[in-house]
Parts: structure tokens; C-alpha cells; sequence
């Protein structure tokens, strides 16, 4: 069994977080090919990253869909709670990261680099600061801990790390700097042995990415 990743993907990189904090012999591979290719889009018809292929060579993708079955397939720290309820909580946090934050995050993408005066830029900003607002309450709401950590806390953590990454490129402190339990949650991810060292291999992923 392999995972096709790419080390800047925050798709890829939240099963890579995953796949340590479970202590899992995973191998995780680069694409031999481009996703728009046909050999990759024999292996996902979707060409996209990332892609779990099995020891039987049948493929699992997305990533939501993959996590999952590593929840339900191995063993080690669960990344899911056992109570429905808090299963739901953590699955409305992926929707979260991936339905509303990383849009606002592409839409801040199509920007960087490009001259803007300060009151552009902070319009700009400004809905995904209001999502984070958003988060904030309601991880408040939910009593949410930076620990134990869950598949939840893997994808916006992938996504916080691209917020710090576009506020540098924006010349902007981090809006996660102005919410208090965000703040908080993201330097235990900074700390944590499961997440820490794959935010090091999306840095190096993105910088060489960047350079092409």
C-alpha cells in the first residue's frame, strides 16, 4: 500500500499527519506521472492528489474518503472519536476546511504577488478573516482541546499553515494572531510530533514549487 503525494498538497498533507500521529508504515510516493496525464488518470480518473493505492491495486481518492479508511482499516491512535456525535463534529470541521476556508484561501492565491494598496488587500482578506471569526466560535461552542488530535484538526492544519504562508506574501501579520483559541490551537500544531514535520515538508514542497 502506497499514498501519492505531493509534499506542498494540503490534501496530501493532512493524511501524511494522519499516517504519524497513527504510527503507520504507509510508503508515500510522488506522482511518476502529471495528474492531467493518462497514466495517473488510470490510477484516479479524477487527476487529482492524493491517491491511496492498495496492495491489490485498487485506488482510494480524495481525501476525506481516504482518511476515513485509514480510520477503518488500521489500528493505532484513532483520529476519529468513538460517539457519533463527536464523529459528526470532527467531519463538519473537514467540511469546514475544505468548503469554506481553502476557497478563501484560493481566492487569496489568485492574488498574491500582484501590487495592492493596503485597503485592497485588507478587502481582500477580509472573508476569510470573517471564517476564522466563524471557527473560532464555534470550536468554542463544540469545547474543542488541541488534543486528542483528529482528522479535523489535520485539514485546517494544512490549511492554517497556507494562511501564515499568503499573509507573509501579502506582507500582513497572520489573522490567526487575533483569534485567541486559534492561536493557541496552532502553536500545539507547531509542537505536535504528528503535525510539525509535515508543516516542515509542505515549506520545502511549496518552495521548490515556487521556484519552477
Amino acid at each position: 500500500m502506497y499514498l501519492i503525494s505531493l509534499p506542498h498538497s494540503p490534501y496530501a498533507a493532512r493524511l501524511r499527519m494522519q499516517i504519524l500521529a497513527k504510527g503507520l508504515d504507509i510508503d508515500i510516493r510522488k506522482p511518476e506521472s502529471s495528474p492531467a496525464g493518462d497514466a495517473f488518470s488510470r490510477l484516479n480518473p479524477l487527476a487529482k492528489i492524493p491517491v491511496l493505492v492498495l496492495d491489490d491495486g485498487r485506488t482510494i481518492s480524495e481525501s476525506a474518503a481516504i482518511a476515513e479508511y485509514i480510520e477503518d482499516e488500521f489500528d493505532g491512535t484513532p483520529c476519529l472519536p468513538k460517539t457519533p456525535f463527536d464523529k459528526a463534529n470532527v467531519r463538519t470541521t473537514v467540511s469546514m476546511a475544505n468548503t469554506h476556508i481553502a476557497p478563501a484561501l484560493f481566492a487569496l492565491f489568485k492574488q498574491a504577488g500582484k501590487p495592492l494598496s493596503s485597503e485592497d488587500s485588507a478587502i481582500l482578506w477580509q472573508p476569510l478573516e470573517l471564517l476564522l471569526s466563524r471557527w473560532q466560535s464555534w470550536r468554542i461552542s463544540r469545547g474543542e482541546s488541541t488534543t486528542p488530535w483528529h482528522t479535523g484538526d489535520f485539514a485546517m492544519a494544512t490549511n492554517a499553515w497556507y494562511i501564515e504562508t499568503l499573509a507573509l506574501k501579502f506582507n500582513r501579520p497572520s489573522p490567526l494572531m487575533f483569534h485567541a483559541e486559534l492561536h493557541k490551537w496552532w502553536q500545539a500544531c507547531q509542537a505536535s510530533s504528528c503535525i510539525a514535520p509535515v508543516l516542515e515538508e509542505m515549506q520545502a514542497g511549496f518552495a521548490a514549487f515556487t521556484k519552477k
